[in-house]
């Protein structure tokens, strides 16, 4: 769990912001050329025409894959060519919109899931203790110790704890998850405790 975490972290610092600026424009640079029924070589050729000697089709094929960074003025040129702003191809519009969201959301996931196996071992401990304190316990002699009006209560707590120390964690786990789904109603199996 500890690797996922780290992973999930190292993966989400290398999406910096320019990253995924990169990232975006790549993809509203293929996109906008595919609507506009363009070739690569075609948008090499009016490039050229901007001015960009050295642009041809290899040149707009890798900027495409992310293997070479376009340049501030290649990006202008570019969004003139395809009739639109630098600012529209580095927005959040396509796929690559998720992308920070899946990330943060995975790493929440993530640490979320740190915190429920924690939650689960204080858990077993817990009933590990309850299980000993029953059987160890003088319920009638405690429960004399107690005033006429908390005995009832003491039953019932006593009872109820019975029934915790005999419940199965995954089970407990599948009833908070039914009951996340569906709050108006109570899973038929479950008891009172």
């Amino acid at each position: 769990m500890t690797d996922e975490l780290e992973s999930a972290r190292t993966l989400r610092h290398s999406l910096s912001r320019d990253h995924l600026e990169e990232l975006r424009f790549r993809e509203a640079l293929n996109s906008l050329r595919r609507e506009q029924d363009m070739s690569q070589g075609e948008l090499a050729r009016r490039m050229v025409e901007e001015g960009w000697e050295q642009f041809n089709q290899a040149t707009v094929s890798r900027i495409e894959k992310g293997t070479r960074p376009v340049r501030l003025g290649e990006a202008r040129a570019l969004a003139r060519v395809l009739g639109t702003e630098v600012g529209y191809m580095l927005s959040d519009s396509g796929p690559s919109r998720f992308l920070t969201e899946f990330w943060d959301v995975y790493r929440e996931a993530l640490n979320h899931q740190s915190y429920m196996q924690a939650a689960v071992r204080s858990w077993s401990d817990s009933v590990a203790r309850l299980r000993y304190l029953l059987s160890v316990m003088d319920l009638d002699a405690v429960q004399s110790l107690l005033p006429r009006e908390n005995q009832l209560a003491f039953e019932a707590a006593v009872a109820s704890a019975r029934r915790l120390t005999q419940r199965d964690i995954g089970q407990l786990a599948r009833d908070t998850q039914w009951a996340q789904e569906n709050p108006q109603e109570r899973p038929e199996h479950d008891e009172e405790d």
